[in-house]
């Protein structure tokens, strides 16, 4: 679980990671979530955050969700991988703010 447990307080989320993500040499906490209801969305999980923690944990650099977050036999997160879909993520923000 990551320091940002309060996601798995959400009966909608099965797992999550939370991973910093660097925007304009910024780093921000983005959320790679497993949903387990089908309808719920990005925004439905910042939301539910905003509301239950203070203002300097929130979510800013947004959420992702994803089919399963990478995990070692021993429960671990594979790091590696996280950290690749966080400079995916920084380098697909990065042409949308020049568009």
């Amino acid at each position: 679980m990551s320091k940002f447990g309060y996601l798995l307080e959400d009966e909608n989320i099965v797992d999550e990671v939370v991973f910093g993500v660097t925007f304009d040499d910024e780093e921000r906490p983005r959320a790679y979530v497993v949903k387990r209801t089908p309808a719920l969305s990005a925004t439905d999980v910042q939301m539910w955050m905003s509301n239950r923690v203070a203002e300097h944990k929130r979510i800013v650099g947004g959420v992702s969700l994803v089919p399963e977050v990478p995990r070692l036999a021993s429960g671990k997160v594979v790091r590696k991988v996280v950290e690749e879909w966080a400079k995916r993520d920084a380098r697909h923000q990065r042409v949308r703010a020049r568009l």
